[in-house]
């Protein structure tokens, strides 16, 4: 596949604004057109999990619209693929009761939508050396997602900068999850988790190694039901994992002496070998239930060495960011600030990324001081 279809395929993917889009320059048109219904328009991974109606609408409004240019300019004898009319039609002529609401009321909030991201083991993205991309070479992760902020008073029914960031990170740094157990807090729709899940699979070190597992947590079970449902989906690797685990954690029952003891023995069975969280420090009534889960966590052993965990934060608000730090440090706690790369564009087509908010997400290792 040509580089630049590459690109477009990937944002129509993702659901970039087709403003931030750049349209394919190949030649000759007809060879874009053909790849264009091929990729987009006959592609079974898009007929079964579509973008939603709404983002269709506009983005074959535009992409009709650089078409048309270029067929009028160009000297081939080709016409604009009438299976890419009929395709647009079929939104504009969608009936006032249709059921994507916001196709028959242009000002309803964005709807539901698939969502589909394109990674490679590398991190970043793999030509070949006839310069195409074989996107045999790719993995995707798919999800179900809200397009709006906050959806039925929870903020967990979309995928946040920080977990694309912290799961670019993990694909370059296989080791830290590879034959792990793994926790993660506030698991969303499960972006993150999926990752882990396929990066588990993918690198399997040795039969003899340790089985991998993984705890997928969160506080509100319509959250942690989607996750289920986007991890179990036949499209994404994670479906083939079989110790993947699902359960509600309430962090506050850690702050609390009255339920803490039972709380912590509904957590011993999982013996995890590291904690992953991204954007769950967003709200400053948080962080001390937090801090006390990650405490009474990372103080418990392990015969190959002390638990950890990686917490990815993106820094909206300065002083809740550094309000967690003063936490965690006088929970005896140690943080180092890792390095990563955003080289490449892996996971950083999504609306916070394209304003530069990658800089602004910080990865902490967190561990337990000894002595």
């Amino acid at each position: 596949m040509d580089p630049q279809v590459f690109e477009l395929v990937r944002g129509y993917a993702s659901l970039v604004p087709p403003s931030k889009l750049s349209f394919p320059n190949v030649s000759p048109l007809s060879t874009l057109m053909e790849a264009i219904v091929a990729h987009l328009l006959e592609s079974d991974h898009f007929q079964q999990y579509a973008p939603s109606a709404q983002y269709q609408k506009t983005f074959w409004k535009w992409a009709i619209d650089h078409l048309e240019r270029l067929v009028s300019q160009t000297e081939e004898e080709v016409e604009l693929d009438d299976r890419i009319y009929d395709h647009y039609l079929s939104f504009i002529q969608q009936p006032s009761a249709a059921p994507d609401f916001a196709i028959a009321c242009p000002r309803a909030p964005p709807s539901d939508s698939y969502i589909t991201h394109y990674w490679c083991l590398s991190g970043n993205d793999k030509f070949s050396s006839d310069g195409l991309i074989h996107l045999e070479n790719y993995q995707t992760v798919t999800l179900r997602e809200s397009r709006t902020t906050i959806q039925d008073g929870t903020t967990g029914l979309r995928t946040w900068l920080a977990s694309l960031v912290l799961s670019k990170y993990l694909i370059n740094e296989p080791d830290l999850i590879a034959n792990k157990r793994i926790l993660e807090l506030g698991s969303g729709i499960g972006f993150l988790g999926i990752i882990c899940a396929s990066v588990q699979l993918l690198n399997q070190i040795t039969e003899n190694a340790p089985a991998p597992h993984l705890w997928l947590t969160d506080v509100n079970d319509d959250v942690l039901a989607r996750c289920k449902a986007n991890v179990q989906l036949p499209c994404n690797l994670s479906s083939d994992h079989p110790n993947v685990h699902y359960r509600n954690l309430d962090w506050v029952e850690f702050d609390q002496s009255t339920s803490r003891t039972a709380a912590l023995a509904d957590m011993d069975v999982l013996d995890e070998d590291v904690i992953l969280g991204a954007d769950i420090v967003f709200d400053p009534s948080l962080i001390e239930p937090l801090v006390t889960v990650l405490a009474l966590r990372l103080m418990k052993l392990r015969q190959n060495g002390r638990r950890m965990a990686l917490i990815a934060l993106t820094v909206r608000n300065p002083e809740t960011f550094q309000a967690f730090v003063e936490a965690v440090e006088r929970a005896a706690l140690t943080i180092e600030y890792v390095d990563y790369t955003t080289s490449g564009k892996t996971f950083l087509e999504t609306s916070e990324s394209r304003q530069d908010g990658s800089s602004t997400v910080k990865i902490l290792r967190i561990s337990y001081k000894a002595g």
